[in-house]
């Protein structure tokens, strides 16, 4: 009797450090792998897609792609760890569909729970935000998203992942980039809709008016070039060229008083 209570206290014991050890695995897990994709069913030109030590840019990968791939490119993006979605994500922005913003949100908030990012990996999911911002021009929910997304205290509801920074610093970060993609969707609101956040308090005109600025400037290039311009064109040139004329000057020079003034607004003892 005393051997079978001794075997059921060592038992008992192996049990509770095991489920101990489940439990604070949990807590800090990095993102789940998913399941293995089998490289060799992929079309040849699909291959690009994977990574690379040499990785192609947005332009190179779009005149890879044939009409019927994104069903692919979806499944590939599902099986992939989080760290190779890069460059299927660099595509998704231009030739993607309502299948396509599910899977970009998905990732942003509740395909993760519990897990927490390196660097690598918030740079990965950030970068999902400007895909989400080419998609708003066809797609009124990705609009929405981005749209919601801007006010910081949308992403502590929705995100289940953590990173190396503080919670409110990430939602801060990713709220900036939402503003500054929305831009991208080249919509007639957002003009609008950027110069009512100029009546914001003073600690949110700091913290984004440069953020905002970027935005009007994405914005008025799309709706003047269309969504191709920034692979076809030079970013730095074309703001040089932007903040010469009378609507991004003016631009320029708020968001340049915004920061010096701190968002107030007012220059230090007037």
């Amino acid at each position: 009797m005393n051997q079978l209570r001794h075997k059921l206290t060592l038992l008992l014991l192996v049990c509770i450090a095991t489920i101990g050890g489940l439990l604070a695995g949990c807590a800090t897990r990095s993102p789940e792998q998913p399941k293995r994709v089998d490289v060799s069913k992929l079309p040849r030109h699909l291959k690009a897609f994977l990574p690379s030590d040499a990785p192609l840019t947005r332009g190179e990968l779009l005149k890879l792609v044939r009409p019927g791939d994104l069903p692919q490119l979806h499944e590939l993006f599902k099986h992939l760890p989080l760290k190779q979605r890069g460059s299927i994500n660099l595509v998704l922005g231009y030739i993607g569909d309502r299948t396509s913003i599910d899977l970009l949100t998905n990732a942003l908030t509740r395909e993760f729970p519990g897990s927490k990012f390196d660097d690598d990996e918030v740079a990965t999911v950030s970068q999902m935000l400007n895909s989400l911002g080419h998609l708003s021009a066809q797609y009124p929910e990705a609009y929405d998203f981005l749209h919601k997304g801007v006010e910081e205290d949308f992403w502590p509801k929705r995100r289940q992942w953590t990173a190396e920074e503080e919670n409110d610093v990430i939602d801060v970060k990713l709220a900036r980039s939402s503003l500054q993609n929305l831009g991208h969707s080249g919509r007639v609101e957002v003009p609008q809709l950027l110069e009512e956040l100029k009546g914001r308090d003073a600690a949110f005109l700091y913290s984004r008016s440069s953020y905002m600025v970027d935005s009007a400037f994405n914005c008025e290039m799309v709706q003047k070039y269309g969504r191709q311009v920034f692979i076809t064109r030079d970013h730095g040139e074309l703001f040089h060229t932007w903040i010469q004329g009378d609507y991004g000057k003016a631009w320029h020079e708020w968001g340049i008083y915004m920061l010096s003034t701190h968002g107030t607004g007012k220059q230090p003892g007037k």
